[in-house]
């Protein structure tokens, strides 16, 4: 987990531009002022941003391992609590 203050909406897009229309990337809508998640191979990250701050999550589950819905459900809820 790693969390970025004041990285602010441009550091968010720049992200999201990095991995946007890869496979396994997902918009997460309702969450914090905007989130996003990339999963392919067993790991993946979802990156939140609430106010000027960046949370991102890295998480790996292995080659075979399915990420994106504890990704999405681990990322919800730490945004949530921000």
């Amino acid at each position: 987990v790693i969390v970025i203050p004041g990285g602010g909406k441009q550091g968010f897009d720049a992200g999201r531009a990095h991995v946007q229309g890869a496979p396994g990337y997902q918009d997460v809508p309702g969450v914090g002022d905007g989130a996003f998640l990339g999963s392919s191979g067993g790991g993946g990250q979802f990156y939140c941003l609430k106010g000027s701050t960046i949370l991102t999550i890295t998480l790996s589950l292995g080659r075979d391992g399915q990420v994106a819905d504890a990704l999405m459900t681990l990322g919800k809820t730490a945004c949530g609590r921000m």
